[in-house]
């Protein structure tokens, strides 16, 4: 497949040959090495340095939230799946802990940058798209971004990621609120004012009913 491959799938590849391989390896020690813990260890410590170092550089560049959010879901899935399996190694453990605090700074690090758009978004060519009023009969732009990615954000929300996630969601909507209020003080007729606040709010709604 010559086609561009999504990062959160990649990754979730390699966790998922991680998880087999090191099954298989549990096996083979227990059978010969009657379950020597320190066997393990070296045998996978220089892959997952290199995974470790590849993931590294991958959420760096990343500026999809999703994605990330998508990779620590899957990080904790594997935790659990190890735990299950009763693979608790240290180094497996380790590795995993070096993801997540890989990939949670990143994520919030986006989603204070998405809050600082909504803050800094220039109010003049906002009502306009194409040189034509927008702001009485459609949502604006930022609106619809918003609507996509808050209610994605949600949709991959669990007990763990949820105390983290609805703090930068508050904020971020808080924002949202700020910024609508300002683009509507820009329109002169009171009625108008109402009437493109309520249009950005039913966009949000409807978007997460269709989900």
């Amino acid at each position: 497949d010559r086609g561009r491959h999504h990062p959160e799938k990649l990754f979730k590849g390699a966790l998922s040959l991680l998880l087999a391989s090191a099954g298989a390896e549990d096996q083979f020690i227990n059978d010969f090495f009657r379950n020597d813990s320190n066997v393990i260890a070296p045998l996978f410590k220089p892959s997952l340095v290199a995974l470790q170092e590849y993931f590294r550089a991958q959420v760096e560049q990343s500026h999809d939230c999703i994605a990330l959010l998508l990779m620590i879901r899957i990080t904790q899935h594997v935790k659990l799946d190890l735990q299950a399996r009763d693979l608790q190694a240290a180094v497996f453990t380790s590795f995993l802990d070096s993801l997540s605090i890989l990939l949670w700074p990143r994520f919030k690090a986006l989603l204070d940058t998405h809050m600082a758009s909504l803050r800094t978004a220039p109010i003049h060519g906002l009502l306009t798209q194409g040189g034509v009023l927008q702001g009485d009969k459609f949502p604006l732009a930022i609106t619809r971004r918003f609507a996509e990615l808050s209610c994605s954000l949600l949709l991959l929300r669990d007990s763990e990621s949820g105390e983290r996630l609805d703090h930068s969601l508050h904020f971020m909507r808080c924002e949202l609120e700020a910024l609508v209020a300002r683009v509507a003080g820009t329109i002169a007729a009171p009625k108008l004012q109402l009437v493109f606040q309520i249009n950005q709010w039913d966009a949000i709604t409807h978007h997460y009913d269709d989900r």
